[in-house]
């Protein structure tokens, strides 16, 4: 079997305390995102893997009380945790359209991005 990679999450932090985050792969599309929280950007696998997932060395500017910016260098601590694959002999279906969904469903999900939302508005 043939696998590809369609998902990575990774931890960033140290042992006593860190954030987690995930790049999915958009199936359909191909193109990848960062999932950060509430933050969803694109991002580019090609460019970026290396030094958004395998730790080692990087640099950071440090800006002293003062004002005073340098460049430091340090520890990346963003690695990848967890990878996850898709067989490459299976296909996924099509993501429905919400008009496809049945009436039921449709009701619910409205509700839940109602919800959803006042919440959002809260935590601003």
């Amino acid at each position: 079997d043939s696998y590809q990679l369609s998902g990575i999450v990774v931890q960033s932090g140290s042992i006593g305390f860190g954030h987690y985050y995930s790049f999915i792969k958009d199936r359909s599309t191909g193109s990848w995102f960062r999932f950060d929280d509430q933050n969803v950007t694109p991002w580019d696998i090609e460019e970026r893997l290396e030094a958004d997932c395998f730790g080692g060395e990087q640099t950071e500017i440090v800006t002293d009380k003062f004002g005073n910016s340098r460049h430091v260098a340090s520890d990346s601590w963003s690695t990848a945790y967890m990878l996850l694959y898709d067989r490459a002999d299976v296909c996924f279906p099509a993501i429905p359209t919400f008009e496809s969904l049945p009436a039921l469903v449709q009701e619910n999900l409205k509700e839940v991005v109602i919800e959803n939302e006042s919440i959002t508005k809260q935590d601003v």
